[in-house]
């Protein structure tokens, strides 16, 4: 976007605003998609084509992937492939934020993975699986457990802007 003269950035801001406020309702012509997971936001401005790929996340959180001015007629198969790597990336991170939290609320209660297990009433094998930043299959329900038997605090932030800013307590 740095690259890109004031009208045309704010063009593309626009667009990016309008998928934001509408998510995956914004569709014809203005969205296409590419793959399973992949979609493209398409912009034209007088000659001038502009995509952006991107994809959707539960609760309607859109990740951009990547922007380019289209030159052919078809989306250039790397920059799809480029798209479906950085999601695989995201989704691996995302996990690798959930295991941390339950090895950090373990770690500051001073428990072990068995000590932790018994207290919350499962073995200490489900408790290494949830710290495995591999692992994708979290529940809240077990971060509960987890947070109150280590005295912890587990709130949810729910958000959308510009006027939804939500934050309850679950523990």
């Amino acid at each position: 976007m740095d690259s890109l003269d004031d009208k045309a950035a704010a063009r593309i801001d626009a667009f990016i605003e309008r998928l934001r406020i509408y998510g995956n309702r914004m569709q014809g012509k203005f969205v296409k998609k590419l793959t399973g997971d992949i979609f493209e936001l398409r912009i034209k401005q007088f000659d001038r084509i502009f995509r952006v790929l991107f994809f959707y996340q539960p609760g309607m959180l859109i990740v951009i992937t990547s922007g380019f001015q289209k030159k052919t007629q078809e989306t250039p198969p790397g920059e799809i492939t480029r798209a479906e790597q950085l999601k695989k990336l995201w989704m691996k991170y995302r996990q690798i934020d959930l295991a941390l939290l339950v090895r950090e609320m373990r770690e500051d209660a001073e428990l072990t993975q068995t000590e932790l297990a018994k207290k919350v009433g499962t073995t200490q094998s489900v408790i290494a699986r949830l710290e495995d930043a591999e692992y994708t299959g979290h529940s809240l329900t077990m971060l509960e457990r987890i947070a109150a038997v280590c005295g912890i605090a587990l709130k949810l932030h729910a958000e959308k802007k510009p006027n939804f800013d939500r934050e309850v307590a679950l523990v």
